[in-house]
């Protein structure tokens, strides 16, 4: 597996920009690289982020370049 580094996931949140159909932003902080802000604004409206709150405690890996 060389060139991934894998971390583990210390805490999920969710939160909305202030419009009324705001971008919805995912904060995960992890061991490794510190926080990962992921916008979902290509998600449709009230989907939301639930299928990623499992994600605690669970590793995610990044590919280097």
């Amino acid at each position: 597996m060389a060139g991934e580094a894998r971390v583990h996931v210390l805490s999920v949140e969710q939160s909305r920009s202030p419009a009324a159909h705001g971008t919805q932003y995912l904060r995960i902080r992890t061991s490794s690289f510190g926080l990962v802000l992921i916008s979902n604004s290509t998600v449709a409206e009230g989907q939301g982020f639930e299928p990623w709150n499992p994600l605690r405690g669970y590793t995610l890996s990044r590919r280097a370049p």
